[in-house]
Parts: structure tokens; sequence; C-alpha cells
């Protein structure tokens, strides 16, 4: 599904990424290791085209996106991608049914049909009675269930998690890692999660170790 070859990313005089390949196949959970500074967030951010790398090839479905332009990759990330963070990013001033629909009204989606798609992810998500709810009036745990539901919005190949546990307790942390489970289970979605968590690790269905910008075998 996923394959980048070659992937080198510098930010300055540091070299990050170093000639780095992988590949991810459809409806696996990878979780990436390793320790602080390895670049693990920097290649999440490398295949979810948040950040560019300065050489190397990424293909989805052996569709190269490399030379795509901005607005491609624009249109791409938002059709595509779903991204999960450590600090659920969501939008202060909108209800949690207004920050799931927002990735489909930016794809253009009619306003009815980009709020019934929420609402049936929120109720997937055991979300159904906070609907109107802003992120201050959630819990943790709940405010990253809208944020997995935010990244389901437009039916993404592939959700890219980094450190979404990495916030929450115990028991939040737990529920929100069988969330990833059963979706991947119901809905055959395609998760590569950096994480900290060694039981998330556990339980993925590959481990990748990264260290000094590359991935040891």
């Amino acid at each position: 599904m996923i394959e980048a070859k070659g992937l080198n990313k510098f930010f300055g005089q540091i070299h990050v990424i170093k000639d780095l390949d992988i590949k991810i196949r459809q409806g696996e959970i990878v979780s990436i290791v390793g320790p602080s500074g390895a670049g693990k967030s920097t290649l999440l951010q490398l295949l979810g085209t948040i950040e560019k790398a300065d050489s190397g090839t990424i293909a989805y479905n052996n569709q190269e996106i490399s030379a795509f332009s901005t607005k491609q990759l624009d249109s791409f990330r938002n059709t595509t991608i779903g991204f999960v963070f450590q600090f659920h990013h969501l939008l202060s001033e909108f209800s949690a049914l207004e920050n799931v629909a927002m990735p489909l009204l930016i794809g253009k989606k009619k306003k009815s049909e980009a709020f019934e798609r929420s609402k049936k992810l929120l109720d997937l998500l055991g979300l159904s009675n906070r609907l109107n709810h802003k992120p201050n009036q959630l819990s943790g745990g709940e405010q990253q269930r809208v944020a997995v539901a935010r990244a389901l919005a437009n039916k993404p190949r592939v959700i890219y998690a980094d450190e979404p546990s990495g916030n929450l307790d115990t028991e939040n942390a737990n529920e929100l890692h069988q969330l990833f489970f059963d979706l991947n289970q119901e809905l055959g979605q395609t998760f590569v999660i950096v994480t900290h968590n060694k039981q998330l690790a556990q339980q993925s269905h590959r481990t990748l170790l990264m260290k000094d910008g590359m991935l040891i075998k």
C-alpha cells in the first residue's frame, strides 16, 4: 500500500532521516519505536506529506506522490490520510460534531452529508451523547476519541498516530489502543503509530525500531 525508498531529510546541517526505506501493507497496525530524537515523528510527517523529503520517493498503491504540487498534496492528504496527535489539536470554539465534520467540509462535502457522517463516527466511538460538547467540556480520553473520529472522517487509507496515548492516563490509553484494534478489525483500517507504549507496540502486527534516522532491522 505505502512504499518509501531512499528517504532523506535535513533540518539545517542535521541529517534527521537517512536513506530510509519502509513498506506498509493495507490493514496493518505498525508501531514505530525508538529513543527520543530518532526521527520517528519526522518520518510520520514525511509519509503523511506534512513535510517534504529532501530526496527519495513515496508511493501509495504504486502512485508516486513526491512530485505532486502543493494543491495536489493538500487534496491527496485530505482524502487519503488521517492524523491523530498526542495533543488532540481540536478547535476549541467548535463542538465535537463540528470538529469531526471539518475535514469533510474542507473537502467540499455538503453540510448535511458531513454532519451525518460525523454523527455516525461519534456514535461508533461511543460519543453520541457528546455531539454538542466543546473540547473543554470533554475528558482527555473523549477528546482523543473525537480526534480519532476526525481522522476517520474522509475514510482515509491510513491513519498516522504520533504518541496518541502519551497524554492519557493508563485506563484511557488502554481504551484508545483497543479502539485502534477494533477499528482495524471492523473497517480494515491501516495504522502507523509512533509510540513509547510497550504494550501497544507488542500488540501491533509489526514493530519497527528506529535509531539515528534509520530503521534497525
